[in-house]
């Protein structure tokens, strides 16, 4: 449903031309955490929507400049869903913000399975 995915473009700049590349983020409906399930802000971006006058664009500008906040989620590679980012407004002005997706370091270990790329790994904990 394409109203239901949001398409963030990162532009690179070269010497002969221009590249972007693209990340599908979906909208996600925000559950509860408490502070210690809090995720970092990594980066923090100034947005503008691309069709302002769309019907869409304009409910989700006066949704952020009202207050709200949408949460955005992506795909893991091992088939999961991650809070990757976050919309908000900020003094008027609409900002995506990138969360930390890594584990903590106080969070229970990992799985057996849970290595990199979703390989199965070999660790002991002693």
């Amino acid at each position: 449903n394409p109203q239901d995915s949001a398409l963030i473009k990162t532009f690179r700049r070269f010497e002969e031309g221009s590249e972007y590349e693209t990340v599908t983020l979906k909208w996600c409906t925000p559950r509860g955490c408490s502070a210690s399930e809090m995720q970092n802000c990594t980066a923090m971006h100034r947005i503008t929507p691309v069709d302002v006058n769309s019907r869409p664009s304009s409910c989700l500008i006066n949704f952020l400049l009202n207050g709200r906040s949408v949460m955005l989620e992506m795909a893991r590679k091992s088939g999961g869903k991650t809070i990757s980012h976050l919309l908000a407004a900020h003094g008027g002005e609409i900002f995506i913000h990138t969360l930390s997706t890594a584990r903590s370091v106080l969070e229970d270990p990992p799985s057996i399975s849970e290595g990199c790329g979703g390989r199965v790994t070999d660790y002991r904990i002693t």
